[in-house]
């Protein structure tokens, strides 16, 4: 019984160090040269793996840091997988704002996993009827990246209403890595 509560630790641990990273990568895309709402809000973190997909309701501090509550039992990670994210600085935007998206890959395994890119992009995102790869010109050699075991990467992505301004309406984002997998959550978009 011992070592299932260390596990349990070890995971619940894992899970605050992603967290963080995530809000730390929004941040510094905050302080970048997009602009973005300076309203603090909470975001849904989305996460699956090769189970269902879990999504938790993160917890804003003050200082802005999203982490899990502690008490979740949807907070562990599964050992031996590889866990896609997606997660945005914002739920609710308005037509004219930009979309920051957060596509991260978690290598909760032994060995180091490779991606491998045959037309340049990393990662790719759809929503409603606008999907990147239709509309982006992606490097014309091949790219890689490797995540060491039990490491994680993360890929920042922006959907600019300049490419396709969304009507209003409730909309599915799904985001992946290329030559992995993703994942999805709602986003509102509004006048």
């Amino acid at each position: 019984m011992q070592t299932n509560s260390k596990k349990t630790l070890t995971i619940l641990v894992i899970v605050v160090i992603f967290l963080v990273l995530i809000w730390a990568a929004l941040s510094a895309t905050r302080q970048s040269a997009v602009p973005v709402s300076s309203t603090a809000s909470s975001s849904m973190v989305t996460a699956s793996s090769t189970g269902p997909t879990k999504s938790v309701q993160p917890v804003l501090r003050p200082s802005g840091v999203s982490i899990f509550p502690a008490t979740t039992s949807e907070s562990s990670l599964p050992q031996g997988a590889l866990i896609y994210g997606i997660s945005t600085d914002k739920e609710s935007y308005t037509q004219d704002e930009v979309i920051n998206i957060l596509v991260v890959v978690i290598n909760n395994t032994l060995m180091p996993k490779t991606f491998n890119s045959p037309n340049g992009c990393q990662a790719t995102y759809s929503i409603g009827s606008f999907n990147m790869l239709d509309h982006t010109v992606c490097l014309p050699n091949p790219t890689s990246f490797t995540v060491a075991a039990h490491s994680q990467q993360s890929i920042k992505l922006a959907h600019y209403p300049s490419a396709y301004k969304l009507p209003v309406g409730t909309y599915t984002l799904t985001a992946s890595i290329v030559g992995g997998g993703g994942s999805s959550k709602q986003v509102t978009i509004t006048q």
